[in-house]
């Protein structure tokens, strides 16, 4: 009897057109990570934060071990976690690009530190920066 209201109420679900919700994925960085993707586990984990964020959806979790990390581009709304805090796991953009670019509004940073970074800033008076528009 169970099973038949559930059938029934799956039935309706999917005869309805309705859209049921998709589930977040984790994607793992690791700097000994195998690297080999879709990253899906700690074992299997991508050596690079950009290589995860690519083949991340919006909603995924890009979970990521202590470590020094170069820079990545992000523009889908994920969260991008340090597993292990800011204090052992860091992006660092050696002095050469920005650290993190971010370009969407979902975007959650959680646990790095963030050091090195560069941006080129061009005609603002620096009396004013970083507060000029």
């Amino acid at each position: 009897m169970e099973t038949t209201v559930k059938r029934t109420i799956w039935a309706l679900i999917l005869g309805a057109g309705i859209e049921l919700p998709s589930f977040a994925g984790t994607i793992y960085v690791a700097t000994n990570g195998l690297n080999v993707s879709p990253f899906s586990t700690p074992e299997t984990a991508s050596t690079n934060i950009q290589a995860a964020v690519d083949i991340a959806n919006d909603g995924d979790e890009v979970l990521v071990f202590s470590g020094k990390y170069g820079p990545a581009s992000i523009s889908k709304g994920i969260t991008l976690r340090s597993k292990d805090g800011a204090m052992v796991t860091t992006v660092d953009g050696g002095n050469a690009s920005r650290c993190l670019y971010l370009d969407h509004p979902d975007i959650r940073i959680e646990g790095f530190t963030i050091q090195s970074g560069l941006m080129q800033v061009e005609n603002v008076n620096p009396l004013t920066y970083p507060f000029a528009k």
